[in-house]
């Protein structure tokens, strides 16, 4: 299991938009599911075919493996939406508020 950056940047927008209810639900399911994911590594690390795809393509499949994990949560937990809100609000402040006419020189 790695624990860097790749994980803090993916697991913030969730941990942020979640209730103290869900936030015990995931952090149990996250618990539960490390020992799954040990058990079935330990299993596949044991068949002699798997183990060696795993070892010889394991290192390409991770990144897609992360990206659309990380893909998946900013969609899902609003961060993606919210940010477009944001620079929709911007770019539309901007052009209200600031016209080439209104800048005064120095």
């Amino acid at each position: 299991m790695a624990n860097g950056g790749d994980n803090i940047g993916i697991y913030i927008p969730l941990f942020a938009n979640s209730s103290l209810r869900e936030l015990i639900v995931i952090l149990g399911v996250f618990l539960i599911m490390i020992g799954i994911w040990c058990a079935i590594a330990d299993q596949l690390t044991q068949h002699p075919l798997l183990s060696q795809a795993l070892t010889c393509y394991g290192h390409r499949l991770v990144p897609f493996i992360l990206i659309g994990l990380g893909i998946f949560i900013f969609i899902d937990s609003g961060t993606y939406q919210r940010l477009m809100n944001h620079h929709a609000y911007r770019s539309n402040w901007t052009k209200i508020h600031i016209q080439p006419n209104q800048i005064e020189p120095y």
